[in-house]
């Protein structure tokens, strides 16, 4: 196991609010580390809160988990030279909740309440009608893709992520009633990017060799590197 320094990121002006935070996380890192037990290594830097934190990498045979907390959320990012093929029950025990329709359905009506507020279920059903104004005052505009993953949003839910949030609705077998459905959160990359292959920063896909998403503390973090270097890749 590799012994790194953390100190740099300790010191921390006095007059920073997140300091106690930041002294903190370092310490984290080194507890996380020693836990796993595997190769590390302090590979960059982020700012959050206008402090210096730290990005780290675990390294675990041809694979690398690349770490970074963001004081709200633990964003990791893994690179691997292998698939990784676990199907999202059994990547996201424990990591993720699983929704169901209902679940869906809820923030279906949450976003048609809001978003969508100014619009009639006849003119939000209508393709060609992409502007709404109901008087001199207010008005409503969608672009022609936003409409469309409107009028698709029961059988897709990218409206979800390009409109409604930033984070992912995934899901495996057919999309609708009765399907188990997971929301990856959405990794903020600064630190990582520039150290990862393109297309690393999307979301798990069974069959993926690379992916990030947020998570909300490193036992969740710690749970998805162990899954993938305890169990291994199914055939």
């Amino acid at each position: 196991m590799s012994t790194q320094n953390l100190d740099r990121f300790r010191a921390v002006s006095d007059n920073m609010r997140w300091k106690g935070a930041a002294i903190s996380q370092c310490e984290r890192f080194e507890q996380f580390t020693t836990e796993l037990g595997l190769p590390w290594t302090i590979v960059g830097s982020h700012t959050s809160q206008s402090i210096s934190l730290p990005v780290i990498c675990i390294t675990s045979g041809g694979t690398k988990f690349y770490l970074r907390d963001n004081f709200h959320d633990i964003n990791l990012c893994v690179v691997s030279d292998e698939p990784i093929t676990f199907p999202m029950a059994e990547m996201f025990e424990d990591v993720l909740n699983p929704l169901d329709w209902d679940w869906y359905i809820e923030q279906v009506a949450r976003c048609r309440g809001y978003s969508w507020r100014d619009w009639t279920d006849e003119q939000m059903d209508m393709p060609g009608l992409l502007a709404l104004s109901n008087d001199a005052f207010s008005s409503s505009v969608k672009s022609l893709d936003e409409k469309a993953r409107w009028l698709n949003r029961m059988s897709d839910p990218a409206w979800f992520k390009h409109d409604w949030s930033r984070d992912t609705v995934v899901w495996e077998g057919e999309f609708g009633p009765g399907v188990t459905m997971w929301v990856q959160g959405y990794p903020f990359m600064q630190g990582i990017s520039e150290l990862v292959p393109r297309g690393a920063e999307k979301p798990y896909a069974p069959g993926c060799t690379k992916f990030a998403l947020a998570l909300g503390s490193l036992d969740q973090a710690k749970v998805i590197i162990e899954r993938i270097c305890g169990k291994g890749r199914t055939s």
